[in-house]
């Protein structure tokens, strides 16, 4: 392992992934099943080739979750603003 990256989860390096950088995170929507329970998760971002949604099962965005969490722990760096605080958001 590289003393500049760390790897969590599967990661594939040998794959032809082609990167797409999500410059700033819009916002993200949670869908819910016919039950009410959370079921999918929607995130939007913008870069310079325009707005993007990635989806994901419930399931999969609370392992990006614990993926982050365990990143932040990890490094030391203290939590950003709490995201439910933005208000008046034109792009809702």
């Amino acid at each position: 392992m590289s003393e500049t990256a760390r790897i969590y989860g599967e990661f594939a390096t040998g794959a032809a992934v082609r990167p797409v950088r999500a410059d700033h995170i819009l916002g993200c929507r949670i869908e819910l099943d016919a039950k009410r329970r959370p079921d999918q998760l929607a995130v939007q971002f913008r870069n310079p080739d325009g707005f993007h949604e990635v989806r994901m099962d419930f399931v999969q965005a609370l392992f990006l979750l614990s993926t982050l969490k365990a990143i932040q722990l990890d490094t030391g760096t203290s939590f950003p603003d709490d995201p439910r605080a933005i208000r008046d958001n034109p792009l809702c």
